[in-house]
């Protein structure tokens, strides 16, 4: 079995169906991988074209049932009680990732694929491109760690294990408040779920992935953890958690890999009190390729003679 990592770039959509009578809708996407689940950032106002220009990372065991690897795209439409279900695409990955294995990498260039109904009606289009790097474990992983470290950079990926949070402030003076969490690593930022009415003890159990560039200035190998509470009209911050991450990062370059097995950390408000913890484990892989996959643009590229379809 091989183990990898399938970036998946959704770049934007066109001509969907407004979900709306009045205004334009406000899309979301659903990005949907086996158990794994990513979702977008609402793209409020944008309607019937709009645009994310977002990455989302997936782990990927291979091989499996082949009808097992397909990415899900659901395009939602946010509103104030109940998110609108505006279509779907369907993007199947199998032989991507067969010479993904096969020659080190491969790469899926950005494409455009139908959007459809519940009835599997035509109701536009979305622009997506996906990656798959497979973690490579042979008798030069030595020799490579050896040479980042001599070159000053290492690349891998980080996988964040958002569990719960225990004790949380309630910033709703009737009923429970909705509790997600922004995740943000340097410049990426990933969003959990909304915990409905969890109030102050809410249940993610979710996973996020992110890309790892090491060594740089230690201050900017830490993890934010921002949690908020989904309002009407606007969320508010309930209070954050900073994990710092160097040292995992170390020993993970040393050792192809390390783990921080998932531990209680302090929630605080803005002015630094105490309100709540957060459980959160955290795994960091390296990421081992020969010569020939580390040059992304030598990547195989995936097209239609592979089973990939254009819309027209």
């Amino acid at each position: 079995m091989a183990i990898g990592f399938m970036e998946v770039q959704l770049v934007k959509a066109k001509g969907l169906r407004d979900t709306d009578i009045f205004g334009k809708m406000d899309p979301y996407v659903l990005i949907q991988y086996k158990g794994q689940e990513k979702r977008s950032r609402v793209a409020h106002g944008q309607g019937k074209n709009p645009v994310w220009n977002e990455q989302f990372m997936f782990k990927v065991e291979y091989p499996g049932s082949k009808d097992q690897h397909k990415i899900i795209f659901k395009i939602m439409d946010k509103d104030l009680f109940k998110d609108d279900f505006v279509g779907e695409a369907i993007i199947h990955v199998g032989d991507l990732l067969a010479q993904g294995v096969e020659n080190g990498g491969a790469k899926l260039q950005t494409l455009k694929y139908r959007v459809v109904r519940a009835n599997k009606s035509y109701c536009g289009e979305i622009d997506v491109g996906v990656t798959f790097t497979p973690k490579v474990k042979d008798k030069f992983v030595e020799e490579q760690i050896r040479g980042w470290k001599e070159n000053n950079m290492a690349i891998g990926f980080m996988e964040v294990h958002l569990v719960k949070a225990k004790g949380l402030h309630n910033s709703d003076i009737i009923g429970e408040m909705d509790p997600y969490v922004l995740i943000q690593y340097k410049d990426q930022e990933q969003r959990s779920s909304v915990a409905i009415g969890q109030g102050i003890n809410p249940v993610w159990n979710e996973k996020f992935m992110f890309k790892v560039e090491y060594p740089l200035s230690n201050h900017q190998h830490k993890i934010i953890f921002k949690i908020m509470d989904q309002d009407l009209y606007t969320d508010d911050f309930v209070g954050e958690s900073i994990i710092h991450v160097g040292d995992l990062l170390d020993q993970g370059v040393e050792n192809g890999e390390a783990k921080l097995q998932t531990l209680k950390y302090r929630v605080v408000r803005a002015n630094k009190s105490y309100c709540g913890e957060i459980d959160v484990g955290v795994t960091f892989t390296l990421q081992v390729e020969d010569d020939y996959a580390e040059r992304n643009h030598y990547l195989p590229q995936i097209s239609k003679d592979v089973g990939f379809k254009k819309t027209k």
